[in-house]
């Protein structure tokens, strides 16, 4: 091969380098038309505050909402319908991608309030009053070793925002969520807690109680913030620190760096 053929090859090897990086320049473009950065497909961002009021004086129609089907409540004959929030930017890429899915699912928006209905479809209530973001929702747990109904499922525990905590115009999961209960069609809704961080909640004790697991709601690392547990007696509304299994917890952390 003589180095007429050499440099040849090399320029043809320089030229598909330049011709890959443009072409990897241009889809990278491309891709972010169709799904701009400002939007996380993870959580539904409700626009609050200035933000919402600087989108209405520009006259921009960025926000609607979409319900789901009825679902039926256990050991009812009533139902609930979730409804979400979205944009219209959203809809418009996500109809795209989900026009074969059916319809839009809460894993994309979450929820930002429940409506309940009776069997007729006549509406019992509407759990909130106010825009809020409901980050996770449980219903008490029947016990799966009766074939009977189990009459101890009465209630349904929430982790609810109602403000945009962290001022970044958008009220979502990213906010400060306290812990709500109510019972099977969204009547008595009850705070359980108040300015600590939820990091999970089940129902115990044949759903009379709420054991909770938080955090001191802070600016700290997620990482180096201390769990603790409290139970939450549902009939009684009392709010109780477990401290004992609080102690215990410290004593084996401190086992762990000593």
């Amino acid at each position: 091969m003589n180095k007429f053929d050499k440099a040849l090859k090399v320029l043809w090897f320089i030229n598909g380098l330049i011709i890959l990086v443009l072409v990897s320049i241009a889809t990278y473009q491309i891709i972010g038309e169709l799904f701009p950065g400002k939007y996380d497909y993870g959580n539904h961002d409700i626009m609050v505050g200035e933000r919402l009021e600087e989108a209405k004086e520009k006259g921009l129609a960025l926000q609607g909402l979409v319900y789901q089907k009825p679902e039926s409540i256990y050991n009812t004959t009533n139902q609930y319908i979730e409804v979400s929030a979205k944009t219209y930017e959203e809809a418009k890429i996500m109809a795209l991608a989900l026009s074969s899915a059916g319809d839009y699912g809460t894993s994309l928006y979450g929820a930002m309030n429940i409506i309940f209905v009776d069997q007729d479809y006549k509406v019992l209530r509407v759990l909130l009053d106010a825009t809020a973001d409901i980050r996770e929702w449980k219903f008490a747990r029947p016990d799966r070793r009766s074939e009977e109904p189990d009459p101890t499922v009465q209630n349904i525990a929430y982790e609810i925002a109602f403000t945009d905590s962290n001022g970044d115009g958008f009220l979502n999961s990213e906010d400060g969520h306290d812990l709500y209960v109510s019972g099977l069609s969204g009547e008595n809704l009850t705070r359980v807690t108040k300015d600590v961080d939820i990091v999970s909640f089940d129902f115990q004790n044949k759903n009379s109680e709420l054991f909770i697991t938080y955090t001191e709601r802070s600016n700290e690392r997620e990482e180096h913030k201390r769990k603790k547990f409290a139970i939450y007696h549902i009939a009684t509304k009392e709010l109780k620190p477990l401290e004992d299994l609080n102690k215990a917890i410290d004593e084996l952390e401190r086992q762990l760096v000593n």
